[in-house]
């Protein structure tokens, strides 16, 4: 068998495979004899037609067969003959076979990029310090208050004013066509819950009026960027928000708290372990940052693509859990994988750097080091340590992502150590 090589670019590659004749011919012969054992053809008895008449009759299925053999054998050897390593599965342009002489056809596959050893020590690292304010324990207070506020229906007539909730009733059209619509949505004018230029064209509006106004909406807008929107809008009724009190009362509506400091205390740990994430997760960038300037790879458009489905079904389970989905939220499947395309390639970057680190550093798990990850999970599932080995055991692909990940963490605290780091005050902004 014969194999060449001619690359594409840094990651992608193309085979020229060639199968000789002698095994075209071997694999031509086989399936013919065992086509003459069942092929039943009128004027000749089971078992005795001759091969030119079955070539006549089958000829057409039986090179489909034959090609697809012979593909499937010369495929793997030719893998393992140029070393290549090779992401998911192959693009075969299949020739049409010649019954006479050697076969060849072409397979693009994708391949993990050659990265050289890279310099991970001395690394200058900023490590940004955010402390817990009592502002920020009030704000988030103060959310929890709103969340559990009642919306009580206002006894005087009338029209509706910033500060109150419109629960309204609306249509949106974007060039005519019906693009977004929502019935009975509650909203507290003045938050800007779809967008500033929305609420005020709602105050002023009586119980019961209907209007129409158009919006364009601004570039950053979370859900209609950039869209010019024409809406029809009917105030169903107006509202005022009533707040409970802050009290020991308040906080037992939450569950787990008997006071006001046990609640705030709460969201001073909540807080503060998510500003030590997210100091550790900028750290951990700049890392990423610094040892990316080193190697300059392209990133296989197989795993770009894999990483992007990860991030539309994400989604996707976001969306419902709270109670949308991507089509009320004008989103389709194309325009997330556009907008997040850039989010996927430096994914990707990133876990082929730290892929390359574990094997360079040659990094292994101890086996207290990985009972330690499995416990952990614990915490972040409904599964007890049992439960969780159980469902590895019967997912060992998700398994091997796990120890991964262990892994990536393991040596990025390694790295860490061996960085010079420099302390600052971090500001939220």
């Amino acid at each position: 068998m014969g194999v060449q090589v001619e690359e594409l670019n840094q990651v992608k590659k193309k085979l020229i495979i060639e199968v000789p004749e002698e095994q075209v011919k071997e694999e031509l012969d086989s399936a013919y004899s065992d086509l003459r054992k069942t092929a039943k053809v009128k004027g000749f008895r089971t078992g005795k037609t001759p091969r030119s008449v079955l070539e006549q009759y089958f000829g057409k299925q039986v090179n489909s067969d034959v090609t697809a053999r012979l593909i499937q054998l010369s495929y793997a050897d030719a893998i393992a003959e140029t070393n290549l390593k090779v992401i998911g599965s192959p693009k075969i342009d299949p020739a049409p076979l010649n019954t006479k002489g050697a076969y060849q056809y072409n397979a693009e596959v994708e391949t993990h990029p050659d990265i050289d050893d890279l310099n991970y020590e001395g690394l200058k690292i900023t490590k940004r310090i955010y402390p817990v304010t009592d502002e920020e324990i009030e704000k988030q207070v103060r959310m929890l208050q709103k969340k559990m506020a009642r919306h009580q229906p206002i006894e005087e007539v009338r029209p509706i004013q910033d500060g109150d909730v419109a629960l309204i009733s609306f249509e949106g059209y974007k060039d005519g066509v019906p693009y977004i619509r929502s019935e009975n949505y509650g909203m507290k004018l003045g938050d800007g819950n779809i967008d500033p230029a929305f609420d005020k064209e709602i105050i002023g509006m009586e119980k019961d009026e209907k209007k129409s106004f158009t919006i364009q909406f601004p570039e950053d807008h979370e859900r209609l960027a950039d869209d010019l929107i024409s809406f029809d809008v009917t105030l169903m009724d107006i509202r005022k928000e009533i707040l409970p009190e802050i009290d020991d009362e308040f906080v037992k509506m939450f569950g787990a708290f008997e006071t006001v400091d046990d609640l705030k205390k709460r969201i001073e740990e909540d807080l503060k372990q998510g500003y030590e994430k997210r100091t550790e997760q900028e750290m951990n960038e700049q890392i990423f940052t610094a040892l990316l300037a080193q190697a300059e790879f392209e990133a296989p458009e197989i795993l770009i693509e894999h990483e992007l489905s990860d991030i539309v079904s994400d989604l996707e389970k976001r969306l419902e859990q709270n109670g949308t989905n991507m089509k009320e939220q004008n989103l389709t499947e194309a325009k997330v994988r556009l907008n997040y395309y850039g989010t996927a390639v430096h994914q990707v970057k990133r876990y082929l750097l730290l892929a390359k680190l574990i094997e360079q550093m040659e990094m292994a798990l101890t086996d207290e080091e990985l009972e330690e990850g499995l416990s952990r999970m614990t915490e972040s599932s409904k599964l007890d340590l049992a439960g969780v080995k159980a469902y590895y055991d019967k997912n060992p692909e998700n398994f091997e992502y796990f120890k991964h990940a262990l892994l990536e963490k393991k040596v990025l605290d390694h790295i860490l150590t061996l960085s010079e780091i420099e302390e600052t005050a971090g500001k939220i902004e």
